[in-house]
């Protein structure tokens, strides 16, 4: 149906959500408060927060090249750490004065944010051409949906058997991108952004209860983090990949693997950092580290997008959302957990969640190395001069990275997915 749509629909779903939970708050003596419980359904209306920002990584993907589409997501994610800074501030202003004012204004800028969607122009078939100017796809590519629209069904119960089956066959595609081996090893590192990011708040606590920090002290060292942050996705990334591309002249796959591998592999060294830090010094220089890797999920999300076609990228991307989502389902409670267990043992113990977090970051090391070595493998095959005496493991080596025939119009595999 688009990205506009969906868009639309899940700010309509938060802005919801937050307006049914101001009325419950205003009308506390009147209607129970277990009535918040209720907030959350309302995010059924377009997924929320997790759809809303599938939908921003789609349309950049749809206007932008390939080269400037990891600044994108970059710049993405810095105006979220930029309102990540300046909103409690602002809300804590507010509430000094009146409580209800930053609640009305969380409203408003939500409104207004979703209002913009109205101004932002349909980009599910628009496409970049050689020359940099956005055109509309390909009739191939639209073929199928036309198809559905000409042929609309009379009755009831052909219009039912007609979205059933639409149903059906697109979440064949979803799955079908599954068997995709360097998809999926892309896809389960996202798993580990998550953890890396439940111990943020683990670790003022654990600085706290180390060093003896007061926990407002130990709250200092989130906008040091932030501050790296916004000078690690405004100026160093970019900038690195700038060198990377026109300097050494690699590919921009290329330069999105190494940066990926590089930013993976500082989350790993910072989470060990921290957890074997009996220094404030160290850890701190543990917390600098791992914030150096923040940047992974910009480039795993680059790099995951060259393996489908440009139709398939909102189905991948939701797919990516899936994961993360579950993530945070389970990072949180395990993390507490195991910072619980932690404090009960005592000593070195007390940075389990950390060695945890080191753990599930090496594993995704181990996804992100095989998929280079994948796509290494990928690249000299096609650099091999193909004869007979080929044939039989060049097919082999095609079913090992994944690379589907079309068989069927209207599925996934109408287009490829490619390593």
């Amino acid at each position: 149906i688009g990205r506009k749509p969906v868009f639309a629909l899940a700010m309509i779903g938060m802005l919801s959500a937050g307006l049914f939970n101001g009325i419950i708050m205003s009308m506390w003596k009147v209607l129970p408060y277990q009535l918040l419980w209720v907030c959350p359904l309302f995010l059924f209306i377009g997924g929320g927060p997790a759809v809303s920002s599938m939908m921003f990584y789609a349309v950049a993907c749809d206007i932008t090249t390939e080269a400037n589409r990891t600044n994108i997501f970059l710049f993405g994610y810095a105006a979220g750490i930029v309102g990540d800074i300046i909103s409690p501030s602002i809300a804590g202003g507010l509430m000094a004065i009146n409580p209800w004012i930053s609640l009305i204004l969380g409203w408003f800028m939500l409104a207004l944010g979703g209002s913009i969607v109205a101004f932002i122009p349909e980009t599910v078939h628009l496409r970049l051409s050689p020359s940099g100017t956005l055109v509309h796809a390909p009739p191939a590519e639209r073929d199928t949906a036309r198809s559905r629209k000409t042929n609309k069904p009379s009755s009831y119960v052909q219009i039912v058997k007609s979205q059933f089956g639409d149903g059906l066959n697109k979440l064949h595609s979803s799955i079908t991108l599954l068997n995709s081996l360097p998809i999926v090893l892309l896809l389960v590192t996202f798993l580990a952004d998550p953890f890396a990011a439940s111990t943020i708040v683990v670790s003022m606590r654990y600085i706290s209860k180390l060093f003896n920090w007061k926990l407002r002290e130990a709250a200092f060292l989130l906008s040091l983090r932030a501050f790296i942050q916004l000078i690690l996705f405004l100026v160093i990334l970019p900038l690195l990949s700038k060198f990377l591309i026109h300097r050494l002249g690699l590919s921009s796959k290329r330069k999105d693997l190494l940066l990926a591998q590089f930013s993976v592999i500082m989350m790993v060294l910072g989470a060990l950092l921290i957890a074997s830090g009996g220094v404030i010094g160290l850890t701190i220089f543990g917390i600098i580290v791992s914030t150096l890797g923040t940047g992974y999920t910009s480039f795993a999300r680059s790099l995951i997008t060259t393996l489908v076609d440009q139709q398939h990228v909102g189905r991948l991307y939701a797919a990516i959302s899936i994961v993360e989502t579950l993530g945070s389902l389970v990072s949180g409670p395990s993390i507490n957990a195991l910072y619980s267990v932690g404090l009960k043992k005592g000593g070195s113990w007390t940075g389990l969640p950390f060695y945890c977090v080191a753990v599930i970051c090496s594993m995704a090391a181990v996804s992100v190395w095989s998929f280079g070595v994948l796509t290494g493998q990928r690249r000299r095959r096609q650099e091999m001069p193909l004869g007979e005496e080929y044939g039989d493991e060049y097919a082999d080596a095609q079913t090992l990275t994944g690379d589907l025939v079309p068989v069927e119009p209207g599925h996934v595999d109408e287009g490829r997915i490619r390593i």
